[in-house]
């Protein structure tokens, strides 16, 4: 399943991968697109697909969403760096649980940076010139970014530890406005929801996969149909690929251990209280 924003109708909800033309409403967002265009968000990973995050962009509110019932509550104001322009994806990198976010300075720059959920701040990693309409954000499995440019209508790589972006190719059609980019962990794809500039007028948006050796979509329905939409971000739940045992605790055998995982975090710095253990011998 996969959860975004219908940015026409202000409406957080979801549809299926292979049905995108089926759109259910969950919870309306407080970001109206003609003053706040909420642009970037994403399905947290390590609170079991619950919790999702969007910022909005002209206000820069960063707002936690219940998944289930659609509820947004403002977390405050989320400013980029800066200079970076405004925010355009929002994704986090299955393989570390670390929160990331890209700005935009359209036919300029863009900027990629790390995100600290608990402080509201964010660090810049870095800015490239390589892609200069990078809309959107998506982090597969092995922990390499991807953005789809509406300058050139390609896909680009991007370098985690850089911000650098590489060019991987053409999607195959003229792209325009925000939209949406995920990574679906379940099976090591990547969708969005980058609007043809050639069939925009028809009213009808396009759900696409993306080859990431070449850049090239695969069409494969359209979405929320019959209506006038525009999905500015999108969100596929899967399980963080993070197992790294930092600070782990010896048990022994017949031992107990207690106390309260509350306040714990990933590695990230995202709260994350479900405790996970294993054993050899």
């Amino acid at each position: 399943i996969v959860y975004g924003i219908e940015n026409q109708s202000s409406q957080f909800g979801s549809f299926e991968i292979t049905t995108p033309g089926v759109y259910t409403d969950i919870g309306l967002s407080p970001n109206p697109p003609a003053t706040d265009f909420e642009g970037a968000g994403t399905i947290d990973p390590n609170s079991d697909g619950s919790i999702a995050y969007a910022i909005a962009g002209t206000s820069n509110t960063f707002y936690s969403i219940d998944v289930a019932t659609g509820v947004y509550t403002s977390l405050g104001i989320l400013t980029p760096p800066a200079g970076t322009g405004g925010w355009v994806g929002l994704e986090f990198d299955p393989t570390t649980g670390i929160l990331y976010g890209n700005t935009l300075n359209l036919n300029s720059n863009m900027s990629l940076h790390t995100i600290d959920i608990a402080g509201l701040t964010a660090t810049l990693v870095g800015t490239t010139t390589v892609s200069t309409g990078g809309v959107s954000l998506a982090i597969d499995g092995s922990g390499v970014g991807y953005a789809v440019d509406i300058v050139t209508d390609s896909l680009y790589s991007i370098d985690l530890a850089t911000g650098e972006a590489t060019l991987l190719g053409p999607i195959g059609f003229d792209t325009n406005f925000g939209s949406g980019l995920a990574y679906d962990i379940n099976s090591d794809q990547i969708y969005g929801s980058p609007i043809n500039a050639n069939i925009f007028a028809g009213n009808q948006v396009e759900w696409h996969s993306f080859d990431t050796t070449t850049g090239a979509a695969t069409y494969i329905g359209d979405m929320d149909v019959p209506n006038f939409s525009q999905f500015g971000w999108i969100g596929i739940p899967g399980l963080s690929l993070n197992d790294l045992c930092d600070d782990a605790i010896e048990v022994s055998c017949g031992e107990t251990i207690t106390g309260n995982t509350d306040g714990d975090t990933d590695t990230g710095g995202t709260a994350a209280n479900d405790e996970y253990f294993s054993f050899t011998g």
